[in-house]
C-alpha cells in the first residue's frame, strides 16, 4: 500500500488510478473517452485510509487494476 488515490465509479463499477496533481485532467479524459458522466456516483479514495472499502469493491466485481487476492 501507499499514498495513492483511486476514483471509484459506483455507477459503472470501475476503479481508476489518479493523483492529487492530475485529478481534474484525468476526470476530463474519463468523461470524454471512457463513458463517465457528471451524474455518475464517483468517490475518490486513498489506499492508505480506504483499503478495505476498495477491497470490497474489487471483490464484488468492479473492473480494476487491483487483483482480488490482494485483499485476502
Amino acid at each position: 500500500m501507499g499514498f495513492r488515490y483511486v476514483l471509484v465509479n459506483h455507477t459503472l463499477k470501475v476503479i481508476e488510478d489518479v493523483s492529487l496533481y492530475n485529478v481534474w485532467q484525468r476526470m476530463a479524459v474519463l468523461i470524454k473517452e471512457c463513458g463517465w458522466t457528471t451524474t455518475d456516483k464517483v468517490e475518490m479514495l486513498s489506499e492508505e485510509t480506504s483499503w478495505n472499502e476498495i477491497g470490497r469493491c474489487v471483490k464484488s466485481g468492479y473492473k480494476s487494476h487491483y487483483k482480488a487476492w490482494s485483499f485476502d
